[in-house]
Order: C-alpha cells, then sequence, then structure tokens
C-alpha cells in the first residue's frame, strides 16, 4: 500500500481528533486527598480527610483584655474585679449555603482559655458559626451523673455548674468583688453572683463568617 503526504495527513489529524476526544476521568480539585493532576475531567470521586475546627474566643472587659483578680472600673469608676466566669456551650452548627450541619458536642467557655476544640467537621464552604448559650432542654433535665467524666456536663466535672435543687444547669456564671461604698474609694468589700439559668434564658448566637 503506497502512503501518500495526504494520507499521512488525514491519519494525523484523525488521531489528533481521537485524543482530543478522550479527556481523562478523575478527581479534579487539588484540596482533596486523591487529586490527579492529569484528570481534565471530574467523575466525582474526589475525597477529603475530614478538618479540625477549633473557635478561637476572645474574652474582654469593656475594650480591655480579660482579667481574673485585677480591678475594672465601670462608668462611674466603681471597683470591681471578676474571680469566676464561665458559661455553657450547646449544639454548635456549621452554617453552609446548603442547609446547617450540626455538631454533636458541649462546650464549658472559661474566661482563662481562649482556644477549643469543637471536633471534625466535613470539609466544604460554610458561611457561619451558630450556638446556643447555655444547656439545651433535654440535656437540662438529663441525670449529670449519666455523662462520661470527661463530659463538661458531668457530675464529676467540678465546673460543671449543676444545679441539683431546680433541676438544671447554670447556663452563664459570673462571680467576684466590688466596692459598695458610696464614695466608690473603698476596698472591695462585697461579693456579687450573675447566675444565668432556665430553660427560657437558652440565647441562641449565629457569627458571619466565611470559611
Amino acid at each position: 500500500m503506497r502512503i501518500t503526504k495526504n494520507s499521512w495527513f488525514i491519519l494525523a489529524l484523525m488521531v489528533l481528533i481521537l485524543a482530543s476526544g478522550c479527556k481523562k476521568e478523575g478527581c479534579t480539585d487539588p484540596l482533596s486527598d486523591n487529586y490527579d493532576p492529569d484528570a481534565k475531567v471530574d467523575d466525582g470521586t474526589c475525597t477529603y480527610t475530614p478538618a479540625t475546627l477549633t473557635l478561637n474566643v476572645t474574652h474582654k472587659v469593656g475594650n480591655l483584655p480579660f482579667a481574673f483578680n485585677v480591678p475594672f472600673q465601670d462608668a462611674n469608676g466603681r471597683s470591681y474585679l471578676f474571680r469566676s466566669a464561665r458559661f455553657h456551650v450547646s449544639s454548635p452548627k456549621l452554617i453552609g449555603h446548603d442547609g446547617d450541619m450540626p455538631i454533636n458536642k458541649y462546650l464549658q467557655i472559661n474566661a482563662s482559655t481562649s482556644s477549643y476544640t469543637v471536633g471534625e467537621v466535613p470539609v466544604g464552604e460554610y458561611h457561619g458559626f451558630g450556638f446556643n448559650i447555655g444547656v439545651y432542654s433535654i440535656s437540662n433535665h438529663s441525670d449529670p451523673t449519666l455523662f462520661p467524666a470527661d463530659h463538661p456536663l458531668s457530675l464529676l466535672n467540678n465546673q460543671q455548674d449543676h444545679w441539683s435543687w431546680s433541676g438544671g444547669y447554670v447556663f452563664l456564671k459570673i462571680e467576684g468583688e466590688v466596692d459598695t461604698t458610696t464614695a466608690m474609694n473603698g476596698p472591695l468589700d462585697k461579693f456579687f453572683y450573675f447566675h444565668i439559668a432556665t430553660d427560657q434564658l437558652l440565647t441562641a448566637v449565629s457569627l458571619s463568617k466565611d470559611f
């Protein structure tokens, strides 16, 4: 068989057409665990290692950094300080474009600690984070002895703040000392207590942030 110059041209053209029509399929997302740099068509096989979500909290007193056992002054010049400050967080969730993703986690936020591990969550795009300040009703009225020892609601946690006499947890606790003198120039002579609890005071918080 004789192959002419035109035959070579036609053959090369056919190979080029076939090659361009056979694009490799695979995972095309560089952020995935099984990214294929040679893949041209995503076939939906991308896999992802769950990410660890960490909640960082900045504790403030007005515009000042929070501190225990350090005197602050209110707007009238009255001095006070904090001995304890903590609150329970329940029902955290990631707010996504396609709906919310609940996270099965309880946290107790203490003003002496700024970083908290929420846990592993699916890799994705989100535009917010939500949670409740307080303990969700079912857990609020459950038996605190049934929680594992390392759980924030466990009776073995010496900071879990369970009001056994009222059948629920203290959602938020702030305690300290204050100067109660009329002239507001005396020593810190009285203790103060703020204990917020009961189901109707469960407070939802939603934070907007794209990540």
